[in-house]
């Protein structure tokens, strides 16, 4: 059951812990271990969760992280659009594009 969850989660190391506090011992550690790379092996891929991303990049809830990141090292020369497009107060709706 460990190494079904383990491997098809695609969370070895949370699985590894929960058997680890759940039977009180470290005497199944390596035996989850083995059994959890192996299935992890053989389920490559695949995964349970439909909604689960590749890595932390496609993941919306990191989208944050990253940009912040891609942001510390981008001059505000690079940001900054000189050739803005402005309209007129008084323009109409089809004049001004939409």
């Amino acid at each position: 059951m460990m190494a079904f969850f383990g491997s098809v989660s695609k969370a070895p190391i949370a699985v590894i812990l929960m058997v680890v506090e759940m039977t009180g011992s470290e005497a199944l550690l390596v035996p989850a271990m083995v059994a959890i790379f192996i299935g992890y092996y053989v389920t490559g891929h695949h995964h349970l969760y439909e909604e689960q991303v590749e890595n932390r990049l496609a993941s919306p809830s990191h989208t944050t992280e990253y940009f912040a990141e891609f942001l510390r090292h981008m001059p505000v020369s690079r940001a900054l659009d000189p050739e803005v497009e402005t309209i007129s107060t008084t323009a109409t709706v089809e004049a001004a594009g939409f």
